[in-house]
Order: structure tokens, then sequence, then C-alpha cells
């Protein structure tokens, strides 16, 4: 059985939430909505076949959706020290359950090697187009041993701090789902890893940055 590790860039836009649609405590809401989703993620993965159908995945993908647009401007505030903020570290959660859906029920993931690859980054809410973030993500974590007896899955999300010219400054891990071993693996080697923003002059470079680290079993 081989194991995977593949490393996915994750745009999060800082899309401003509308006023209408803003809970009187975004973080009391999207703390809410955050267990609302991973509850359905949990129980799918207890059933003797696990599987999300395909009302729970929708109900699920719209709790995380929910969360970024709450949060989308607060998570994205640097904290001026190495903590996180708890509206970051909410929307980190938020960002790993996301990527969970796709990586434990999905079949898709069978065909990526182990490897890091790029994906293209979505729009930014200004109308301009984010710059295509490189990650030199070398060396790989070690798949844990002890996930091996488990379904083997897990998310690791971090969070990307760049500077102005589009050269990260700061990476460090901000939430796991799937077990502690998962963000323990990334942890020993993140602080190897850099980030690039590649600005050709028609994009933005993003401040801060989230990604995600994803395990599974092949």
């Amino acid at each position: 059985m081989r194991t995977l590790v593949a490393v996915f860039v994750v745009a999060i836009l800082a899309t401003p939430a509308a006023a209408q649609d803003a809970a009187p405590d975004p973080i009391a809401r999207s703390r809410a909505l955050v267990d609302q989703g991973a509850g359905l993620i949990v129980r799918a993965g207890q059933r003797t076949r696990p599987r999300l159908t395909n009302a729970e995945a929708r109900a699920a993908f719209q709790a995380f959706a929910d969360v970024k647009s709450l949060l989308a401007q607060s998570a994205h505030v640097r904290s001026g020290d190495d903590s996180l903020t708890p509206s970051q570290l909410i929307y980190a959660e938020a960002t790993a359950w996301d990527a969970l859906i796709r990586v434990k029920f999905s079949d898709a993931r069978r065909d990526i090697p182990i490897a890091f690859r790029n994906h293209r980054v979505d729009e930014a809410p200004s109308g301009l187009h984010y710059c295509r973030i490189n990650m030199d993500a070398r060396p790989l974590p070690d798949y844990p041993d002890d996930a091996l007896n488990e379904f083997g899955v897990g998310v690791v999300t971090l969070l990307i701090e760049f500077d102005p010219q589009g050269h990260s400054t700061r990476i460090q891990v901000a939430y796991a789902v799937g077990g502690q071993s998962f963000r323990d693996a990334v942890q020993e080697v993140v602080g190897r890893w850099h980030a690039t923003a590649q600005n050709d002059g028609s994009c933005a470079i993003p401040e801060l940055f989230f990604n995600s680290v994803d395990f599974y079993l092949n």
C-alpha cells in the first residue's frame, strides 16, 4: 500500500461579507457553522461504508463557505506575532474540514502522485488575479505510522505570510484534522519550506494565504 502526501495551494479570497448577512457575533456564528459541517463529516466517516450523501456534502460545503464569508476580513489581518487570532483559527479549521471532504470522500485523489503541485489561484475580490503561488515544499512530511491503523486521512492547514515583494516571511501550521500525528509530521519540516508569489504586474500579492497539506492512503 502506498502512502501519499500532497500539498495543495488553496486560494482564500478576502471577500467582504455583506452587512445584512453578518451575524451579531461572527466568531460564535462561525464556530457553530464549523461544528455543523464537521459533524456531518464525522458521522459519515463512522458508517460501515464511509460516504457523504450529496445533500450532506452540499450542507457541509455551504457551512464552511459561510464561515469564510463571515471571517474573510478579520482572518486576513496580521496578528503582529506568531500567534493566531480567533478568526484565523476558525477560518483555518473550516478550510481544513472543507479540504478533508475532497480528500476522504473523493476517488480522484487516487490519481495524485507523491508530489507537490500548484493549483491555479482564484480571482481576487478586486477583480485582479492573485499571483501564482509557487511553493518549495521540500522535504515532504513523512506519513505518520500510527495513521496506518486508522482511515489514514488528514489535512493540515498552513498560514503563509508574504512580504510586498512576494516572498514568504512566515509559514506556520494553523490547524489540523485527522489526528495530532499529521500536525506533528508537517511541523517537523515546514520551517524549511518557502513560498513565492509570481508577480507579473497584473496580479495581486496576498499578504496572508492559507493552503493545505493532505495525507491519504492509496
